[in-house]
This record gives C-alpha cells, sequence and structure tokens, in this order.
C-alpha cells in the first residue's frame, strides 16, 4: 500500500502540523492483523523555485520507520492509550521528516541559507535533473 501525508506547503517555510490519519491507519492496521510490519518511509520533495511552473525540485528520501509494537499494543487499549499511541507515533513522524526537508523561521532566511543540494549531487541526482528538464512541455 502507497499513501502520501501532506507535511508542508511550496509557499511555507517550515512543516505543517501532522494530521493523526497516518498514525492511526498504521497503528489501526497492524492492531488488527497480527504479524503484519509497517514501514513509512519519510519524504521530503524542495522546490528551487517554488512559484514558478516546472520548477526543479529535490526528492529525498529517509530512511524507513517501523512502527514500534509497544505503541501498537498501547493503541489497542483504545481511548487515552489510543490517542497517546497515536501522538509518540506522529512525534517520530515528524522528526523524521525534518531530516529530509529544508526548513526555515521565514522566508528571507531561507533565500539566504545557500541550497545544501548544490553543496553534494550525486550523479544520478544530475543526470535525472538534466534529463527531466530537456522534456517537452506537457500539452
Amino acid at each position: 500500500m502507497t499513501s502520501l501525508f501532506l507535511g508542508g506547503s511550496h509557499d511555507r517555510t517550515d512543516l505543517l502540523p501532522l494530521k493523526a490519519g497516518v498514525a492511526i491507519m498504521a497503528l489501526g492496521a497492524m492492531a488488527n492483523n497480527p504479524g503484519l510490519r509497517v514501514r513509512i518511509v519519510p519524504v521530503g520533495l524542495s522546490y528551487f523555485h517554488a512559484h514558478r511552473f516546472r520548477s526543479r525540485a529535490v526528492v529525498e528520501f529517509g530512511s524507513a520507520l517501523d512502527v514500534p509494537s509497544e505503541l501498537v499494543e498501547q493503541f489497542k487499549g483504545g481511548g487515552d492509550g489510543r490517542r497517546e499511541a497515536s501522538s509518540k507515533l506522529l512525534d517520530v513522524i515528524y522528526d523524521a521528516l525534518k531530516t529530509v526537508t529544508i526548513r526555515a523561521p521565514n522566508y528571507e532566511t531561507l533565500m539566504v541559507c545557500p541550497n545544501p543540494f548544490l553543496w553534494h549531487q550525486p550523479h544520478s541526482l544530475i543526470s535525472f535533473v538534466k534529463a527531466y528538464s530537456s522534456l517537452p512541455p506537457i500539452v
């Protein structure tokens, strides 16, 4: 199963608060299906020029997170335990998202900071960006 959960915006400089849905789905799936292993992969998407159509972007994948079994057990208990387990998992996911996104307190600070993707560009990333930028526009 593949899902996309938004934690940001192209016109904001920091992550938006996460909604509980990702935690409830992961914990609920594991609670209802013993032996199921749910992994969550944090993905960061950073635009070079967020307000420009077809702006170049860098996609960074973080390490997959295993949903802790102790949170699943806490979730199964229902009530406040369910809310607390969801909240703890959201905190883990949020911390993982911070490792794959570029954040700043405001837009001016973000523009002053050099783009870290320009410091280290793996050959495969450079090839991908060049190939994508040479594609004809979609009509």
